[in-house]
């Protein structure tokens, strides 16, 4: 995972950092954060997936919907 963390920072920072914002207000109850993650959270939830595996592989597909759904279909 550290790994994983590393390389998207380096690829894609500003990504990285709206990531690090989503995760401070999901998991430790900081104010608002990118109302474009939260829409695509909202999204996948609403269609029954479970939040916290959502967020796993929104955050780790580069917020990419169409991926990380394929991803949560398979699992």
């Amino acid at each position: 995972m550290e790994c994983r963390l590393s390389n998207s920072y380096k690829q894609n920072p500003e990504m990285f950092k709206q990531t690090a914002r989503l995760w401070s207000q999901v998991y430790a109850g900081a104010p608002s954060s990118s109302p474009e993650y939260t829409s695509k959270i909202n999204k996948l939830c609403g269609i029954g997936f479970d939040r916290n595996a959502v967020i796993v592989e929104l955050s780790s597909k580069s917020w990419d919907v169409e991926t990380a759904t394929e991803l949560l279909l398979s699992n």
